[in-house]
């Protein structure tokens, strides 16, 4: 490893933690911003999360605005009523308080409020920004799937890229966590956990390494007790209540989920969470519980193809099974374990959910011919760099939860 040749780009202060946002006001002032405006859902406005975010500047002396008509399919139309809003009224801050399509929506109207142009048509594309927007703040209302905080943002056909699209601060207080149903907040946990576990295993940056390693401890110590809740049966907590997740379990996958955001952007072309991406169209399975799939085969297959120095492999174990475990564990044995341990979280989750949470793709309603299609189309494409044959050999095997080494396995016709 020599990190005179790493290079790592995070634009977001992560604030975490007991009145965080408190802080708002002075970060505010600090980058020059006095009128905020707040843009936020109405699940998140009618369940009184909006009061926390008020009473933090009530002796700031600061005025602060507030839209909560954001939508999951919030597009043009709705950007073209906020960028009025936020001009007419002579706002200079976005605070995003919600979830990824919140955050989406306020990485747009950043750019439209923010450049000369304001014509996001001809500002869509990579790299298009080429300077710092407006401040934008990120108040996460519970775990995201990682891309609230990266460099990238869509509305409606229109992509836009840049790291001048990530947040200025994030900032993450346990009074606006709200546990979320089983399938989200499983499929958002397992995203976080494939982008950090495959960038962790796939470089030698050690910065990269720092915050995956981070990510996966934080997702691997919190995500069983949050989810432990939602998997008790509506009936029986009618007779025997339980609390929520502990809002601390919660802020802490959501930290790890920032994290997440800003290795995806340091790190793009990270195979498990764009073919659990890819396969998201095709099948009502959540793309973060895909990429939760594809992650043991996919780290196993740049294993095999020896594509990064063999003991950066184990270091996974570390993370995922802390210290201890590491050390006990001869050299040779630990990437396996590694990978065991991976599947044994899964099947573990498609055992508590009855099911509902894959184990394989086997397990997905993906259509018999629609694998075999997709390996196809990702061979082709030369951005993965990956050589033609990896698509439609870790398909094959994530669909039978098969091991690559023990041969066999075949992409559904």
């Amino acid at each position: 490893m020599n990190p005179l040749n790493a290079q790592f780009l995070c634009r977001s202060m992560t604030s975490c933690g007991k009145h965080a946002l408190e802080h708002l006001p002075l970060e505010l002032a600090a980058l020059g911003a006095k009128k905020p405006l707040v843009i936020t859902s109405k699940s998140i406005s009618t369940s009184k999360r909006t009061t926390h975010v008020v009473n933090a500047f009530k002796e700031s002396g600061l005025t602060i605005g507030m839209v909560d008509s954001i939508t999951a399919s919030s597009g043009i139309d709705t950007l073209d009523e906020l960028t009025t809003i936020y001009q007419d009224k002579g706002f200079d801050a976005i605070l995003a308080l919600g979830g990824p399509g919140v955050a989406n929506v306020a990485k747009v109207l950043n750019i439209a409020v923010s450049e000369t142009d304001g014509n996001l048509r001809t500002l869509a594309g990579a790299n298009k920004l080429t300077r710092p927007l407006n401040p934008l703040f990120y108040l996460p209302s519970g775990p995201g799937s990682g891309f609230e905080t990266a460099g990238e943002a869509r509305v409606d056909s229109l992509k836009f890229s840049s790291m001048f699209l990530m947040p200025d601060k994030v900032i993450i207080d346990p009074r606006l966590m709200a546990a979320d149903t089983l399938l989200p907040l499983a499929a958002q946990a397992m995203a976080t956990l494939a982008c950090c576990a495959e960038a962790l295993c796939t470089t030698c940056n050690p910065l990269v390494r720092a915050y995956a390693a981070t990510g996966i401890t934080l997702v691997i110590n919190n995500l069983e007790p949050a989810l432990a809740p939602l998997f008790t049966p509506v009936e029986t907590r009618s007779f025997f209540p339980r609390a929520n997740p502990p809002n601390s379990e919660l802020t802490a996958l959501a930290t790890a989920a920032a994290i997440s955001g800003y290795l995806w952007s340091n790190c793009p072309g990270l195979m498990a969470v764009e073919m659990g991406h890819a396969l998201g169209s095709l099948c009502p399975t959540a793309p973060g519980l895909l990429m939760g799939v594809l992650l043991p085969t996919v780290i196993e297959y740049h294993h095999l193809q020896q594509t990064v120095e063999p003991h950066s492999m184990d270091r996974i174990l570390l993370a995922l099974a802390g210290l201890d475990c590491y050390c006990t564990t001869p050299e040779g044995q630990r990437f396996d374990l590694a990978l065991a341990r991976i599947r044994q979280l899964t099947n573990t989750l498609f055992l508590n959910s009855s099911g509902a949470i894959p184990r394989t793709l086997g397990d997905t309603d993906i259509a018999p011919g629609k694998l075999e299609q997709l390996a196809a189309q990702w061979a082709m494409d030369q951005a993965s760099g990956q050589g033609s044959h990896a698509p439609g050999i870790i398909l094959a095997h994530a669909h039978a939860g098969q091991p690559i080494k023990q041969g066999g396995g075949h992409v559904p016709a």
